[in-house]
């Protein structure tokens, strides 16, 4: 039953975002000579009703087994039922408070993305518990007690304070026969029912007033906060602030209120925290095995940077494209517009690359000597990939577009798609000679001469000079292509 009372309370918050700001009827009956509480509890009712009827059908066949089981008369379905109605009510109540909250301090346009984030990271938290947990060694014979003493501890009586314990109290006291404790019971859970009807009025009253309804209704933002109105105070702090700092600001918001690489950057990291807590539990015996399988985990984590690269730094130029005759004719320089967008996308590339390669070796216990290479390696490409991205989606835009996977899918796309592959085989390519050196000498016992260090130092000059000579080609090639590019769509 608190699964039961979960369930509901889960399905009316989201059904309450349909029936409440979503419904094709909402307009009209706002429009009517009805108060806002009429209306707002009749929409409560509507998602309560789509919420519950189909947990209510969950329970009869548990219902009646539990008749047919303690020879129970038919009066006893129609309890339970009757007492259903005040049990899912509560339930509704809470759900319909939290989806008010979140209606008001999140924008109706957000919403479905902070819904997706939510579940994403409860499937993560899950996960990582069951994964962590290693529920089979539950079944070895000598761990046999504790998993049927854990079982009987689920089967314990739950917290008295519970709507579910209520619940159950009434069909207790109805089996016992002990009509006292029923019409206790009974009246905690009809008590519970006022509570919540109580704070869907309060929540009509002070969180989600008409006025904030109607924004939400609109696609407007949050109206908790008060904002003081702009005044020539704001106009000096902002005049004062630096061009540079500014668009650094620019690159930042625009990045967190596109909904879209908002939410898939939520997945990605969800994926990303699966990852970490599989290899957390890989079988590794030797030391030799958990540093070969660190360079496993140094490519996969090189391959998911430049798929980062492509995903959220190469439509950078496309997306900008359509208002790019507001940065011409504004007394800003490419190099200024571009800049901000190449810091932005170094440190989101390099914390990224900087998290992957440095937890995922901690948590298979790879030897501390390799992590700082590994490091260096993620580092630059990283490095490489930023103003990579940068040049090509300038060369090479995608000027009209209905979804932004369009652009990843379009001839820059893949063109980009190449040369990322190409940088990370080669950065692979180059780290894997000292790596083949640090097996040699600890795990062969070789002892390296002078020109196995030559060969290494010659190796990691080149390589940085190869980054070095990527990294100014492509800045070049970005400012010359925007400037280009930004000529055409201004002419």
């Amino acid at each position: 039953f608190l699964s039961a009372f979960s369930l509901v309370a889960l399905s009316a918050l989201v059904t309450s975002l349909s029936t409440h700001f979503g419904s094709a009827d909402i307009n009209l009956l706002r429009s009517w000579p009805l108060t806002h509480w009429r209306v707002f509890l009749h929409k409560t009712r509507e998602a309560g009703y789509h919420a519950s009827w189909m947990v209510a059908l969950m329970l009869l066949p548990f219902l009646s087994a539990m008749t047919q089981i303690k020879k129970l008369d038919w009066p006893f379905l129609v309890l339970a039922f009757v007492a259903f109605v005040p049990f899912a009510s509560t339930a509704t109540a809470l759900g319909v408070a939290m989806s008010a909250v979140f209606a008001a301090v999140f924008p109706k346009r957000r919403m479905k993305e902070f819904l997706s984030v939510l579940g994403i990271t409860i499937f993560v938290f899950v996960y990582a518990g069951v994964r962590l947990t290693l529920p089979r060694k539950l079944m070895e014979p000598d761990k046999l007690e504790a998993t049927l003493e854990y079982v009987l501890y689920l089967q314990s009586p739950v917290a008295s304070f519970l709507p579910s314990r209520w619940y159950v109290g009434v069909l207790n006291a109805y089996m016992a026969h002990d009509w006292p404790r029923l019409a206790l019971s009974a009246s905690i859970l009809l008590g519970a029912a006022a509570l919540g009807t109580l704070l869907l009025f309060l929540m009509s009253r002070f969180v989600l007033t008409p006025r904030r309804w109607s924004l939400v209704m609109e696609g407007g933002g949050s109206d908790l906060r008060v904002r003081a109105p702009q005044s020539a105070r704001d106009d000096t702090s902002a005049a004062s602030t630096s061009l540079w700092k500014m668009l650094i600001q620019k690159e930042v918001r625009f990045f967190f209120r596109d909904s879209q690489r908002f939410s898939n950057a939520s997945f990605i990291l969800a994926v990303c925290a699966i990852y970490l807590v599989s290899i957390f539990r890989l079988p590794m015996d030797t030391p030799q095995i958990r540093n070969f399988l660190s360079f496993i985990n140094l490519a996969i984590g090189l391959f998911v940077i430049a798929a980062l690269s492509l995903r959220f730094c190469f439509p950078q130029p496309s997306l900008e494209l359509p208002y790019s005759w507001i940065i011409r004719v504004s007394p800003m320089r490419t190099s200024q517009f571009l800049g901000a967008k190449l810091v932005f996308n170094l440190v989101f590339l390099n914390v990224l690359s900087a998290i992957l390669v440095v937890i995922s070796p901690l948590l298979l216990g790879t030897d501390k000597e390799l992590i700082p290479l590994y490091l260096v390696a993620a580092l630059c490409l990283g490095s490489v990939l930023a103003p990579l991205s940068l040049a090509v989606g300038s060369a090479f835009p995608k000027p009209r577009f209905e979804h932004l996977v369009q652009t990843e899918t379009s001839f820059g796309g893949f063109l980009f798609g190449v040369l990322s592959l190409v940088a990370v085989a080669l950065t692979l390519a180059v780290f894997a000679s000292p790596i083949h050196y640090f097996f040699q000498v600890n795990y062969l016992h070789k002892v390296m001469d002078k020109y196995d260090y030559y060969w290494l130092t010659t190796l990691g000059a080149v390589y940085l000079g190869i980054c070095l000579a990527s990294g100014m080609g492509s800045w070049w090639w970005a400012k010359r292509s925007w400037n280009n590019l930004s000529k055409s769509m201004v002419a």
